[in-house]
């Protein structure tokens, strides 16, 4: 393993050589955090006060043409998702369960949780990829994908060091390639 290596913020680290269990917590995200939750809570805001002030003239607002319930539904369904993506930042956990037989991700989010179990035999890499800082994204961040049977994420919308320690750890365990993003800043 890469004992000399420091474990980067958020990450904490404990099992034996057979078998790691490492488990996450996103952390280094905080503009991205208030950016999104000023976003969320201004528009919701907005919409609900115009709402309350007068529901009669927010209805004729909805229902002005056939699409303005469409983009409606679609700006409710965007508050809908960025507000469990901004829970997610905050509460939320990834464990990884490391084995010569298998390798368990699972993601916690307050009381709910999600398991996926990747065979180890599948396994053909361990990908780092650009997910954000591109065009009109202002954060710049990587995530960590492994190459199985499909391209399935590890880690997103994180800094660099994240997904380069995780992605050595477990390429070296498993030993396969780790594929390290080309775009570094």
């Amino acid at each position: 393993m890469v004992a000399d290596e420091a474990i980067p913020v958020g990450f904490e680290m404990g099992g034996d050589p057979d078998k790691l269990r490492i488990s996450y917590r996103s952390r280094g995200t905080g503009c991205m955090i208030v950016f999104l939750v000023v976003c969320v809570s201004s528009v919701t805001a907005g919409l609900s006060f115009f709402a309350l002030r007068d529901w009669q003239q927010f209805q004729a607002f909805i229902f002005a043409e056939w699409w303005t319930p469409l983009a409606f539904a679609a700006g409710l369904s965007a508050a809908v998702y960025f507000t469990f993506f901004i829970l997610w930042l905050l509460f939320g956990s990834t464990e990884f369960i490391v084995s010569r037989e298998n390798l368990i991700v699972r993601k916690k989010l307050l009381g709910f949780r999600r398991e996926l179990q990747i065979p180890s035999e599948l396994i053909k890499y361990f990908e780092q990829v650009k997910d954000g800082g591109e065009g009109e994204d202002t954060f710049p961040s990587w995530g960590l994908n492994v190459c199985a049977r499909s391209q399935i994420p590890l880690l997103a919308r994180q800094p660099i060091e994240k997904s380069d320690w995780l992605g050595r750890i477990l390429s070296q365990f498993y030993s396969v390639e780790f594929r390290p993003c080309e775009k570094r800043t």
